[in-house]
């Protein structure tokens, strides 16, 4: 797509792409203005991570899955939930939680809509946590301790037994009935049993030392650094918000506007009809006001000096010079589809080719809606049916008069049931030969091409074809099929005529600059809109066959 293209696209469209702006932004900022004001607080823990005694990229690893899994933990049902209830909230927290990078440091927040209890949360977060990570963590050794802790109160007890024991055979007050030998040999077994228990009880109290400074090496602490502060407030922020918004209201309304026009298979410009019909565009004429009457219609008469009559006097041009070795002396005027503005293309033709001195005769082919003696104010009882049913060589007396100097018209006439055997009758070719001695030119105005197979019949048998598209409504599978229609039957189609241009579209190449007698010769821009209907009185003069 050219850059001229993309500003038309821009000119199009501009309305939509303000009103998804505007809508966007405005909605956005109306719901943030009704949305209470969120205040967030801040809690910095470390983490004390465990010492191993080896520091290789494995650690550094370990330790940021320690920072990600103690993130998650943190927001875990089990630490909230425990917040919730020691607070007393309605509902659980609104907490996140990130990681300092290359630091020990996690980092809470809080956001609630008061900023006194978003600073509680936030201290009562870090507490709860503290506690559940020193609990988890102690859990490991808890068995172990647990153990020691029973063999050492075992082994105190008998210490305490066998001390017993021995005071009481030292002081006589046990084992009087033995021997002072055997009482010897008494107290002797329990100093040794009593060593043994103390040397038992001194590897238990060890070992236990031994778990406790296993246990503080290997656990993971975490320390508050800093405290949680009254909440700051953090939104809702209208203005980015609203610019946000505005800005996905701009690209969905931009991306409407370019799916609307990709999905938009209608002929708009002379280079749509070059790239699919491969064709030039001999004419482009902007859309015409609903006339008030007929007369109207015939712009080109009407009003001569307007950029439409100008248009179609650059159409005759191309005609023109699009036959210079063999002037064309029948042509015929068809469209894709009904209601494209050949008819009134033909009219306006036919009255610029007058203009310029050559004997023109406008023959309304259609013999199925026709519609040229309703833009030229004459009678329909007798034309072209009639003289084809004739055996009449005087092709005057079937002429209707016009308005313009130089151009006559056969109007249909009575609507016949067979028109496509008419018109490819050797009675409609020895018609054709009749109306060349009477004229320079003859127009020919024939259905559309797609509805009826007259536009084909005709075509054939004049000198060139001129294919009407109207500009943004005749689609490019419609006019593709009209003119491999014609190619079929071997019709000489001269080009295209692009009509109904929307001013909007026309740009500099559809106004025209004229000098004008009434302001003194200098240079004037003027629309259509500028001359009224009286400026230019028709002579209704006869028409003129030689």
């Amino acid at each position: 797509m050219e850059l001229r293209q993309y500003l038309n696209l821009v000119r199009k469209w501009w309305w939509l792409a303000v009103l998804g702006l505007i809508l966007a932004g405005g909605t956005a900022y109306l719901v943030t203005s009704t949305i209470p004001p969120t205040y967030q607080s801040r809690t910095v823990l470390m983490i004390d991570q465990a010492r191993t005694g080896v520091t290789d990229y494995s650690s550094i690893i370990a330790s940021q899955r320690l920072a990600e899994t103690y993130a998650q933990v943190i927001q875990s049902r089990a630490v909230l939930g425990q917040v919730q209830q020691n607070l007393g909230l309605p509902y659980p927290p609104a907490v996140s939680v990130s990681a300092v990078g290359d630091t020990q440091l996690l980092q809470i927040y809080v956001s609630d809509s008061n900023a006194e209890r978003a600073q509680a949360i936030a201290n009562e977060v870090a507490a709860v946590f503290i506690r559940y990570n020193d609990e988890t963590q102690r859990g490991r050794f808890a068995s172990s301790r647990q153990s020691l802790e029973a063999e050492m109160a075992l082994t105190t007890k008998d210490i305490e037994a066998t001390t017993t024991a021995l005071q009481a055979y030292k002081s006589g007050a046990a084992g009087a009935n033995l021997s002072e030998e055997a009482r010897q040999a008494e107290i002797k077994r329990l100093e040794t049993i009593l060593a043994q228990y103390q040397s038992s009880y001194v590897g238990l109290v060890r070992n236990y030392e031994t778990l406790r400074l296993t246990e503080a090496q290997m656990i993971n602490t975490v320390t508050v650094v800093d405290a949680a502060q009254m909440g700051r407030q953090v939104g809702p922020n209208r203005m980015t918000n609203t610019l946000l918004a505005a800005a996905v209201g701009l690209a969905l309304a931009v991306g409407v506007a370019f799916l609307v026009e990709y999905l938009d298979d209608t002929l708009k410009t002379s280079e749509d009809v070059q790239s699919v019909l491969a064709m030039p565009t001999l004419g482009s004429i902007a859309r015409i006001n609903p006339a008030k009457s007929a007369p109207e219609t015939l712009i080109v008469a009407a009003h001569p000096k307007s950029h439409i009559a100008e248009a179609y006097r650059v159409l005759r041009t191309n005609i023109e010079f699009s036959s210079v070795d063999e002037p064309l002396r029948t042509l015929m005027v068809t469209s894709s589809s009904p209601s494209e503005g050949k008819s009134t293309t033909i009219a306006n033709l036919g009255v610029a080719l007058a203009e310029s001195g050559k004997r023109v005769i406008i023959v309304d082919s259609d013999l199925r809606r026709p519609v040229q003696h309703k833009i030229f104010e004459a009678p329909n009882a007798m034309g072209l049916t009639n003289l084809l049913v004739a055996d009449a060589s005087n092709v005057e007396m079937f002429l209707a008069p016009t308005p313009v100097k130089n151009l006559g018209l056969l109007t249909c006439g009575p609507i016949p049931p067979n028109p496509a055997e008419l018109l490819g009758s050797r009675r409609m070719a020895e018609v054709i030969r009749l109306l060349k001695e009477h004229a320079d030119v003859v127009l020919f105005d024939s259905p559309p091409a797609l509805a009826v197979t007259d536009a084909a019949v005709l075509g054939s048998q004049v000198d060139g074809v001129l294919l009407v598209v109207d500009a943004g409504d005749t689609r490019r599978g419609e006019a593709e099929r009209a003119k491999a229609m014609l190619d079929q039957v071997g019709v000489h189609v001269l080009g295209a005529v692009l009509n109904r241009l929307k001013t909007s579209r026309s740009g500099s190449g559809y106004y025209y600059y004229y000098y004008s007698s009434e302001d003194g010769g200098k240079r004037r821009r003027r629309s259509s809109k500028q001359h009224k209907s009286g400026e230019q009185r028709w002579a209704w003069l006869p028409f003129v066959g030689k």
